[in-house]
This record gives structure tokens, C-alpha cells and sequence, in this order.
């Protein structure tokens, strides 16, 4: 499968009431959204991180610039023909964890392989989280295309 077109998301959604540990508060969920597009399907991933780094050095901007910048020009418009494929081309990135894993899983785990060995991206079936009308005003989303 060839990868065509990657949008990213960077989301804020806030929290019913705040997330409180023995070091800092999270008001939200700061996360990254990816959306691959391949030949006529699309596959979504998720780099789930925090705002702040309190509990590990990758943040949802860090997430956001590492794939934008070093991550998405490594395999945009490349032929992916097994899952491994992004591991071997992501080895050299130091770190990173959760920017890398918001790109791989969207090939390791939703993409089905076919009798013949390659694989295909399954059309999106429309699951996903469900949210109170009333919190959508409270969402942020930033969208990021990159072609």
C-alpha cells in the first residue's frame, strides 16, 4: 500500500473534572490524531501524551513537530509492504516513543493482510468515541495536512 496523504490533529478535550496525581493537574486530554490516507481508505492512529512533561519528556506539540517534521517525510508516498517496514524505517529516531507508535500502529494493527502477502486498509467502519453535546463546544482541534 502506498501512503498518500497524512493529516494530523492536535486535540484538547477537556476533562468532566481534573486529573490530580501527586506532582501536577491535567485539565484534558492532549493528544495527537493521525489520519493515513492509502488508495482510497484512511486508518487513524493516536499519539496519547500530555500537555506538560511531567510524566514523560514527549509532549503533544513535541509529538506533533516530531511527526511533522522527521517522521511523516520518512514514509510519505512510500510503498509499505509489511508492518515491520516503519520499524526499520523509524530505527535511527532516538526517543520519540509516542510520536513513532501514532504512525506504526496505524500499519501493525488495522491494516489486514491479504492471502497473497500484502497488505490492505480496511474502510473506516465508523466506531469511535462517543461525546456529550454538550462538551463539543470544549474541544479543541488544531488539523495539520500534509500531502
Amino acid at each position: 500500500m502506498k501512503i498518500d496523504r497524512i493529516e494530523l490533529r492536535q486535540i484538547n478535550l477537556p476533562y468532566i473534572s481534573p486529573f490530580r496525581s501527586s506532582g501536577w493537574t491535567e485539565e484534558g486530554n492532549n493528544s495527537v490524531i493521525v489520519k493515513v490516507f492509502s488508495e482510497g481508505v484512511a486508518g487513524w492512529g493516536e499519539s496519547s501524551v500530555s500537555k506538560f512533561p511531567y510524566y514523560i519528556e514527549e509532549t503533544s506539540s513535541t509529538v506533533l513537530s516530531v511527526q511533522k517534521e522527521v517522521l511523516i517525510p520518512l514514509i510519505l508516498k512510500k510503498e509499505v509492504t509489511h508492518p515491520g517496514e516503519l520499524s526499520d524505517i523509524f530505527k535511527n529516531i532516538r526517543g520519540n516513543r509516542f510520536a513513532i507508535a501514532g504512525l506504526e500502529t496505524i500499519v501493525k494493527n488495522p491494516f489486514e493482510l491479504n492471502s497473497d502477502g500484502t497488505l490492505t486498509l480496511p474502510a473506516e467502519s465508523g466506531h469511535g468515541a462517543v461525546v456529550d453535546e454538550k462538551y463539543l463546544n470544549q474541544i479543541t482541534i488544531n488539523k495539520i495536512i500534509i500531502k
